[in-house]
């Protein structure tokens, strides 16, 4: 129950919890390394995600975990691309996004031939995608594909740092940060298609108290953010960062009120088909 960030966790105690038996714990001291990803921590997510005996789903997780990293291990990455379990496979093209590759890696990944692949490359890997307006040509195209959805793949797709990217600016399930709506029970009040719609186009339709102002102060400075409240001589934003940003009245030159969602469009063209079908099915998993 700690914060990710708690100065009482750090690493080392990480390491040692993801040594524990209780799948739960361990499930947690993997997530946490997000925040407290060094050498020590980078170490025991690569014993994890080689080792054949530990379960699928902690192994996969220690893949994404390594994905985070601004220069990902593209050696050790490359060792579980090559490994036989599907998940893994793509877990670990995933995190070689931004990754520096050698030659002979960037050949081998161009030999898969795969859009996963040559993402992985930083070459195009989006290819006859339907218009963002078209969304029943988006489901046709995802339902025509082989195999089912994976929720389990589309939560980790929901917090990549590089793609994606819903974690950054909404919470689901108590994790990720409060800018945007909460999307833990969005199951329950959204169809598929109206869902799909709002990635699509996020601009579309956006709800007034989620619309972003654009403060200019006296002294020249700028801030953008969600209205939050106001009273007395403060006014309260939250910044696309989830934190609040709190402006004395007085100071305020102009506000200019946006009809944009703090949502970017073209998000989905992060993803390749399987994946937009993974984070629909997650997204989808409160109903």
């Amino acid at each position: 129950y700690f914060p990710d960030n708690h100065n009482a966790i750090d690493s080392k105690k990480l390491v040692t919890w993801l040594g524990s038996k209780n799948p739960a714990l361990r499930r947690e001291a993997i997530w946490k390394m997000r925040a407290h990803y060094d050498e020590h921590s980078h170490m025991a997510l690569r014993q994890l995600a080689l080792n054949a005996k530990e379960p699928l789903a902690l192994r996969t997780a220690a893949v994404a975990v390594m994905g985070t990293s601004t220069s990902p291990d593209t050696r050790t990455l490359m060792e579980v691309a090559r490994l036989k379990p599907p998940a893994l496979h793509a877990e670990a093209l995933r995190s070689l996004i931004g990754a520096h590759h050698e030659e002979k890696t960037a050949k081998e990944l161009a030999a898969l031939k795969t859009p996963s692949a040559n993402r992985a490359i930083g070459k195009p890997f989006q290819k006859h995608l339907p218009d963002v307006k078209n969304t029943a040509a988006w489901l046709k195209q995802i339902d025509a594909l082989p195999g089912k959805a994976d929720p389990a793949a589309g939560e980790r797709i929901y917090h990549h740092a590089k793609i994606a990217t819903c974690g950054k600016c909404h919470v689901m399930n108590e994790r990720g940060t409060r800018v945007g709506p909460d999307l833990t029970y969005i199951g329950r009040g959204m169809s598929r298609e109206r869902l799909l719609e709002s990635i699509l186009q996020p601009n579309k339709e956006v709800s007034p108290y989620l619309r972003t102002w654009v403060i200019t102060m006296k002294d020249g400075k700028a801030h953008s953010g969600i209205a939050l409240r106001r009273g007395g001589n403060s006014e309260v934003y939250r910044g696309i960062d989830g934190k609040e940003i709190r402006l004395d009245k007085r100071q305020i030159k102009s506000k200019i009120e946006g009809t944009h969602s703090l949502m970017p469009p073209g998000l989905a063209l992060t993803l390749t088909p399987g994946e937009l079908r993974d984070l629909l099915a997650f997204l989808l998993a409160s109903r």
